[in-house]
């Protein structure tokens, strides 16, 4: 769940590429050097290594790994191959792209970040440069450690978004009203029979977006937000630097464990719960108070389908 300060621009957190675990990206880094395969344009960074490999005239492939080599797993997903297609690099001030007759995938030399554009070089989609990777274990009887990565996309505020499987008429245990999802957030997971999702998005532009990656993912825009800082956030005693968060075991508040000041409202329990709690049935309380210092209003974005989010006792 996320407290988040909105702004006015719109950003999607999936990707025109392909990412196979465990690929991963690294925050933004310039090009040290370029090399050229028969289908694709590998990028050489400092914190790793960018491919982008031409399918078809209209498909560009995009994978990130953290070392030299490309991981030989096949994705699970994507069952086709590649078509021989005609393809040229393109050197410029700036940047170097793969073009094909339709498309253009474009790598500024400075940060690695990608923009897609048709062939006349009208923009598609861009990467705002804003990539991470954060190491992590995912739970279990074998811990495994892993990574989470994230990339923001900067898109037409006019377009509309579509896809992701189900999710348009009918989210877990209830409706939807939500056809564009420009201005939302879906958390895909495969965890309910009714529940098929597909990271897939289709743009009123004509484009499709697909992240190749069986892993948890969070989709969505929240028309740019991001988290309010912890000086405009105060406790339930008035002390800048966050709100106070009362964390009880029981879904209606039952037994007191812990109270903290959270700087930030920015969590993901759906794998891991707050510590001390257990992974279900637990529920969370935050007192204070939130000083909007600039336009645009500040909204509760919940990403878990299973979390109820409530204001004032309003949910």
């Amino acid at each position: 769940m996320k407290i988040l300060r909105h702004l006015m621009r719109a950003l999607i957190c999936a990707a025109v590429l392909s990412l196979l675990a465990p690929a991963c990206f690294a925050a933004p880094d310039r090009v040290s050097s370029v090399s050229q395969n028969p289908d694709s344009l590998v990028f050489h960074l400092k914190a790793g290594t960018l491919r982008l490999q031409v399918w078809s005239s209209d498909i560009i492939r995009e994978t990130f790994t953290a070392g030299d080599q490309f991981p030989a797993a096949k994705s699970l997903a994507v069952v086709g191959t590649p078509t021989k297609t005609a393809w040229h690099k393109v050197t410029a001030p700036g940047y170097v792209a793969v073009a094909t007759a339709n498309v253009q995938a474009r790598v500024n030399l400075a940060t690695g970040a990608v923009s897609y554009l048709t062939a006349a070089g009208k923009p598609i989609l861009a990467e705002t440069g804003n990539k991470s990777l954060t190491a992590e274990v995912l739970p279990g009887a074998t811990p495994v450690a892993s990574f989470s990565s994230e990339d923001d996309f900067l898109n037409d505020p006019e377009e509309d978004l579509f896809g992701l499987g189900e999710h348009q008429t009918h989210q877990g245990a209830g409706q939807s009203d939500h056809l564009d999802y420009r201005a939302v957030s879906v958390h895909l997971e495969q965890d309910y029979i009714d529940n098929l999702d597909i990271p897939l998005l289709v743009s009123s532009k004509g484009y499709g977006v697909f992240w190749d990656n069986p892993a948890t993912t969070t989709v969505g825009s929240a028309s740019g937000g991001e988290p309010i800082p912890s000086a405009q956030l105060f406790g339930a005693d008035g002390a800048p630097g966050g709100l106070t968060g009362e964390y009880y075991t029981g879904q209606d508040f039952d037994t007191l464990v812990k109270t903290e000041q959270d700087p930030k409202l920015d969590f993901f329990w759906t794998d891991t719960p707050p510590s001390g709690l257990p992974h279900d049935h637990y529920s969370v309380r935050w007192t204070g108070s939130v000083q909007v210092i600039e336009g645009g209003g500040v909204h509760i974005h919940n990403d878990e389908r299973r979390r109820r989010p409530s204001l004032d006792r309003r949910q």
